[in-house]
């Protein structure tokens, strides 16, 4: 089990996350669990997600527009 959870919300935002997974994923640090939770993005950010799947669980296709990364979790 995971030490740390890091959850990063998204929504059209694919070099953004990008940029913050490169930056969770090099840290020295490897007790953690890394979830994208995609609020149903309509730009490229699950093609730019793919290259990340092996260390990243990704939580897509929710597509309720603007919704709270939260509530969506507990759906």
């Amino acid at each position: 089990m995971p030490k740390v959870l890091v959850i990063i919300p998204t929504y059209n935002r694919a070099a953004l996350v990008v940029e913050s997974l490169e930056s969770v994923l090099s840290q020295s640090f490897r007790g953690f669990e890394v979830i994208v939770v995609d609020e149903g993005s309509t730009d490229n950010t699950e093609e730019a997600l793919k290259p990340y799947l092996v260390a990243v669980t990704l939580i897509h296709g929710l597509h309720h527009r603007h919704k709270a990364f939260s509530n969506a979790l507990l759906q």
